[in-house]
């Protein structure tokens, strides 16, 4: 997300974290609301509402952000998961009877969805022991049998790797020698890769410990709103990568070992993907790079709050500059 857009639904905030342009956009599905509380803004904005003595979450974002059909297919990928028994995200219709509602305000064209919010625990990967590892990799693994027979009209309206190389040039300077060549030779690795129905297809693209709840020892799985379409073992890698912050890449790390365990009880997995696992990780640096240096479209910071500049700051230093300095010194670090 762009800060200028950040920072201009941020501004809408009051002191208790509610925002009327979020109350507005709640009046789409109650009559009246209990609370609305700020959660957070990253790729979307986040709010959770109380109404009618529940709680759900309301997200919403800029139609420049994100492509309306994207939106309706994530809503009718989950609807589909949910109709075959896996714990996802429940969408909510509006008082309109649709999933999703386009609002217009004085700050531009908003996409607006709402889920029920989903009961669970999420813990940090220090504390998942090698029983919850298995679960986790399992649960993946349920996922990705179902997203296989998902309806392909679905599937295909989704970003596929070819996409997000075209997004990646976008941010790479001709004067970057060394992150072109990056590119190219990441290009060149990706074309090898084999692709049938087993091995590629819809992914989550981001089932990170932070996006699954834990009820005792099931799972309940959010945010689906990155889905790519990408090799399975990718969604592996993605999903795992918070084991090595900030360290190298570890095949043969233990609880990696532990979660493919769990996912082949649910579906097939070709071995020959842990020798991809170094691209698939290369190719998520570069776009979360390009990402990063998109977001950041406030050039001088200077007539923003200062919560702008240190996230400015931040962003560059502790994720693009530190990312790129891996790839200077040819290090296959996760950030």
């Amino acid at each position: 997300m762009k800060l200028s857009l950040m920072n201009k639904v941020v501004n809408t905030l009051t002191a208790h974290r509610s925002s009327p342009l979020a109350a507005a956009f709640a009046e789409k599905w109650f009559s009246e609301v209990d609370s609305i509380k700020y959660i957070r803004a990253s790729a979307n904005f986040v709010f959770q509402v109380k109404a009618n003595g529940k709680s759900y979450i309301l997200r919403f974002n800029s139609v420049l952000e994100k492509d309306i059909r994207l939106i309706e297919d994530e809503i009718a990928v989950l609807r589909y998961l949910l109709e075959n028994g896996l714990n996802v995200s429940v969408p909510v219709k509006s008082q309109a009877n649709r999933y999703l509602e386009i609002v217009k305000t004085e700050l531009g064209v908003f996409t607006v969805v709402l889920f029920e919010k989903a009961n669970g625990q999420v813990f940090e990967v220090d504390q998942i022991d090698d029983e919850r590892t298995v679960t986790w990799g399992s649960k993946l693994g349920e996922l990705h049998c179902l997203l296989k027979k998902v309806p392909q009209d679905i599937a295909n309206s989704r970003l596929s790797y070819k996409v997000l190389l075209e997004f990646i040039k976008q941010y790479i300077s001709e004067y970057e020698q060394f992150l072109l060549q990056e590119y190219q030779a990441l290009s060149a690795s990706l074309k090898k890769i084999p692709i049938d129905n087993d091995n590629f297809g819809l992914i989550h693209f981001d089932f990170d410990i932070d996006n699954i709840l834990w009820n005792d020892r099931d799972i309940t799985i959010i945010d689906f709103d990155d889905m790519v379409k990408l090799w399975f073992g990718a969604d592996i890698l993605f999903a795992v990568r918070s084991l090595f912050y900030n360290k190298p890449l570890d095949l043969n790390n233990q609880k990696l070992k532990l979660f493919i365990q769990g996912y082949k009880r649910k579906t097939s997995f070709d071995e020959e993907m842990l020798n991809h696992f170094p691209d698939f990780l290369r190719l998520h640096r570069l776009f979360f790079i390009a990402s990063l240096r998109r977001s950041l479209d406030i050039k001088d910071t200077s007539n923003y709050p200062e919560w702008i500049g240190r996230l400015t700051a931040k962003i560059k230093q502790n994720y693009i500059n530190s990312s790129i300095e891996d790839i200077k010194a040819g290090r296959l670090t996760v950030r």
